[in-house]
């Protein structure tokens, strides 16, 4: 190991093959046990088809960024297979793999790494994410790249890496807040370098983020109650699963622990990542798992290190405190898998699922019939779908007191059950965590019977 504790053994044939390894899984998971062919291109990842197609009149906004949809009608020009925005996702997620890999290598050795490649490979939140068409897999392969790219010393790499990291903020701006902890890895560069990366950085996301704010073409609402919005998911670890499982929280924390004391450097890149992306995306009223990714994925490469720390004080240690820590090392790492495998089986049960059994299981909460005027209703307010309508209260709005007395409904359909890319999924986990509901029925519409069933809930008050 050289000075500043980075690892630089060049790849040999061993790191290649679990390099290949990791990336033969990675696809398993992503086109074979969650099943893809389910896929459609739902909600806003649908604009991006339409991008692809060349039916797309719209103007760009943060619903649909001009880098990946400049990239999408490029593709569109080659041929007009749908498939292509599937297999350029999945393409995104095994470089972002690769280099959160690379960098682990890099900064805390191989036993890091392949541990951090297995759980990245079943992490649901980026498994997910891998087939989605969306601007969300892609700016995080690019971070990854940056950062990989900056642990290495020549000036054209972290020219390269100033690039990739402007081209990530350029897909998602909220990414910039990842600024911070990346200059922990210009310690001790020569100041042409850090200059050049800057450069980059702001040469390559300029552009992007100037067509974003010319536009004038984005959502509302999205921040306008960011302060209620902080309050409400700050804590809403939901969307880090499975780490909001208290075992597994637990777990990682004495493993974060582990890392922080071995790899300080490291870790606190890593926890910076998850701090510094956790808290914007928090303040946001549309705030789901596609904004915790970068924290999620942090923290599977932060118990990766702790792991492969555990490890090697097992090594150094003979006799019966040896093998206790290898012993742990190795339920600490069966534990990590089983748990993020788990999630993945259920993320992949959900995936595109079908209407009918989800609606089902909405059913059996109460299935008294709800169809046009109903006295149980008189004087209740809806909260709004998403994007919300005028006049209707919005989630982030509703700071109910305990002694709140008005009636506020919410109506679930199938697709708040689903894992699709319209992100209603985690929009129906806020209400569910953060309210206490009433089933009151379900609504029906006998002039529309393709339009879908919905389960009135009454909000009670705040958990």
């Amino acid at each position: 190991m050289s000075a500043g504790g980075q690892h630089r053994r060049p790849l040999g044939a061993r790191e290649i093959a679990a390099a290949g390894l990791i990336a033969a899984l990675a696809l398993l998971v992503r086109l074979a046990w969650i099943p893809v062919a389910r896929h459609e291109f739902d909600g806003h990842e649908g604009e991006y088809l339409g991008v692809f197609l060349g039916s797309w009149s719209g103007a760009w906004s943060t619903r649909v960024v001009p880098l990946l949809g400049l990239l999408s009608r490029a593709l569109g020009q080659l041929s007009q297979a749908p498939w292509l925005l599937v297999a350029l996702a999945v393409l995104a997620s095994l470089v972002g793999i690769l280099c959160l890999c690379g960098l682990l290598r890099r900064l805390a050795g191989d036993p890091a790494a392949l541990i951090c490649g297995l759980a990245l490979v079943l992490y649901g939140n980026q498994a997910f994410w891998s087939t989605s068409a969306y601007h969300v897999i892609h700016p995080q392969a690019l971070l990854w790249l940056a950062l990989y790219l900056a642990t290495r010393g020549s000036l054209p790499a972290w020219l390269l890496s100033g690039l990739a990291f402007g081209l990530a903020v350029g897909m998602r701006p909220e990414l910039a807040a990842c600024l911070l902890p990346a200059l922990l890895l210009a310690r001790g560069r020569p100041w042409r370098h850090r200059l050049a990366w800057l450069g980059a950085a702001v040469l390559s996301a300029a552009p992007a983020l100037l067509l974003l704010l010319r536009s004038g073409s984005h959502p509302q609402g999205l921040a306008s109650h960011a302060g209620a919005a902080l309050r409400q998911n700050l804590l809403l670890l939901d969307f880090l699963a499975p780490f909001d499982d208290l075992p597994l929280l637990l777990l990682c924390a004495a493993l974060v622990g582990l890392a922080a004391r071995r790899r300080p450097r490291l870790s606190a890149l890593l926890l910076g990542l998850v701090l510094l992306t956790w808290l914007p995306a928090a303040a946001l009223a549309d705030f789901g798992f596609r904004h915790a990714l970068t924290a999620g994925s942090s923290l599977c490469a932060l118990a990766a290190v702790g792991i492969a720390e555990a490890w090697r004080l097992a090594g150094s240690r003979p006799g019966w405190p040896g093998r206790a820590w290898r012993l742990a090392a190795g339920l600490a790492a069966l534990a990590l898998l089983l748990g993020l495998a788990a999630d993945t089986a259920q993320l992949a049960s959900s995936y595109y699922a079908p209407a009918a059994p989800l609606t089902a299981a909405l059913r059996a909460h109460n299935p008294r019939p709800i169809q046009g005027a109903d006295p149980l209703l008189d004087g209740c307010q809806n909260v709004s779908e998403e994007p919300p309508i005028p006049g209707q209260l919005e989630p982030p709005q509703l700071e109910l007191e305990p002694g709140f007395t008005g009636c506020v409904l919410w109506e679930e359909e199938y697709q708040h059950r689903r894992w699709s890319s319209r992100g209603v999924h985690d929009r129906g986990l806020r209400m569910h965590r953060l309210y206490r509901l009433q089933p009151l029925g379900m609504r029906r519409w006998p002039e529309d019977p393709g339009r879908p069933e919905r389960q009135v809930w009454r909000l009670l008050g705040r958990r």
